[in-house]
């Protein structure tokens, strides 16, 4: 079930490690390990950086998506608190981005085969924006 998750924290170790190894041959072609950064070492280590703050987010995102049918398949509590949170996301008390989101999420929840919701719009009350959204 996180195979994927693992294998994007495997790329992106290797890809920041390869990176620190740039830093490394920048630092010893420069002739002098010791002082400040130049610019061009400082920018390879916020590349690093970067690339590490990505996989983390992009790891937890597929390990959310990966589990998310898993969490909500056994418990009515979580489930129900699940769609509370959408109802929440998608009602008029949100703006037109937060209800695109909110309505792009659902699409893709039920495009995976089992939805334990029926249809975003389903959730919102007749009338309300998330009702506009429908096509």
């Amino acid at each position: 079930m996180l195979r994927k998750p693992a294998l994007i924290f495997e790329y992106t170790h290797a890809s920041a490690s390869s990176l620190i190894v740039a830093f490394d041959d920048a630092k010893t072609k420069r002739g002098n390990p010791r002082g400040v950064l130049t610019d061009q070492e400082q920018d390879i280590l916020r590349a690093a950086l970067v690339m590490c703050c990505a996989g983390v987010d992009a790891a937890l995102k597929q390990a959310i998506r990966d589990c998310f049918e898993h969490l909500l398949e056994p418990s009515k509590l979580v489930r129900e608190g699940f769609e509370k949170f959408i109802r929440k996301r998608i009602s008029e008390e949100g703006d037109v981005i937060e209800l695109a989101s909110g309505a792009k999420f659902l699409s893709v929840v039920s495009s995976r085969g089992r939805c334990f919701l029926s249809r975003s719009t389903a959730l919102a009350p007749v009338g309300s924006r998330a009702d506009s959204l429908r096509t």
